[in-house]
């Protein structure tokens, strides 16, 4: 399967001067509206997900820390490392009526099918945002129960950074993730990448996942431009189910040792911002490539 996906968006914003006296919260800046706020000028309930956050979760899977902020209900229905995510409780509805976007374009499926989470490295993830309620006005239809906007991080200036980090486990389990990011006075680049592989405890079981993203940004004066690209990889060997017998003379069997799942694609966002006194125009393409 082949899935196309562009769109084009222009909007504009008044900012307003914050107050001398901002409480605590109003430091937190979001993005909700497309635009940086402060949670108090805001009109519908948002919780941020940090980086920080992220580090400290003893999780490698987006979709069970996004469950561990108590937001949100997340479902296994196809033995994926794709969760089904249900935030306001419309069961087995969840996904297609919870938004998932990455750095304001979406990503989640039309065809009942879960958003792949999975190809986002979580080195790259900045902060994530959970908007309560329902965001269609603003990001199209889907978002009944809400909207999840995960926003990937860009070089600060003077920034010079890296990281490597692997990990290994039982059934043949391996991680490696690796990432750069440098900023200059003009041309910031960051780079991430993760590669993770496990024979799983059933045979037939084995599952593969590379993602790669890069965020190659250019600022001057009031305005900036960037291009961002991500890919994803998976290889999924499916074992099928088994009744309480057969569980019972082997668990790791499989009677479908032939099955197997692949979905790779990508995604290309060219966008920027420029600003003038307090007004702001922002514009972003995005293109996206996505094969099963």
């Amino acid at each position: 399967m082949r899935r196309l996906i562009a769109s084009c968006c222009t909007a504009a914003a008044i900012l307003a001067a914050p107050a001398a006296h901002a409480q605590a919260e109003d430091a937190v800046i979001i993005t909700a509206t497309r635009f940086p706020d402060t949670r108090r000028e805001l009109p519908i309930g948002v919780t941020v997900i940090t980086a920080d956050d992220l580090r400290r979760s003893a999780s490698s899977n987006l979709a069970e820390i996004l469950a561990q902020s108590g937001l949100l209900q997340i479902r296994d229905n196809a033995g994926t490392p794709n969760a089904q995510i249900d935030l306001r409780g419309f069961g087995a509805t969840g996904d297609q009526n919870t938004l998932v976007l990455l750095d304001g374009v979406r990503i989640s499926e039309n065809e009942q099918l879960p958003a792949q989470l999975s190809r986002i490295p979580l080195e790259a993830i900045e902060r994530i945002e959970i908007l309560r309620g329902g965001g269609a006005v603003l990001y199209g239809g889907g978002a009944s129960g809400g909207t999840i906007n995960i926003i990937t991080r860009r070089p600060r200036t003077g920034e010079m950074s890296g990281y490597a980090l692997g990990r290994a486990g039982g059934y043949g389990t391996r991680e490696l993730r690796a990432g750069l990011a440098r900023q200059g006075d003009g041309l910031g680049l960051s780079l991430a990448l993760s590669d993770e592989d496990t024979e799983g405890y059933r045979r037939n079981n084995r599952y593969q996942q590379t993602d790669f993203a890069a965020n190659l940004e250019a600022q001057g004066g009031d305005a900036r431009a960037y291009l961002r690209f991500g890919y994803g990889e998976q290889r999924l060997r499916l074992p099928g189910s088994l009744t309480e017998t057969q569980i019972a003379a082997d668990p790791r069997q499989t009677l479908t040792p032939d099955d197997y799942s692949r979905r790779h694609g990508g995604q290309v966002v060219l966008g920027g911002a420029w600003r003038s006194g307090r007004h702001e125009l922002s514009a972003d393409l995005a293109y996206r490539d996505r094969r099963a």
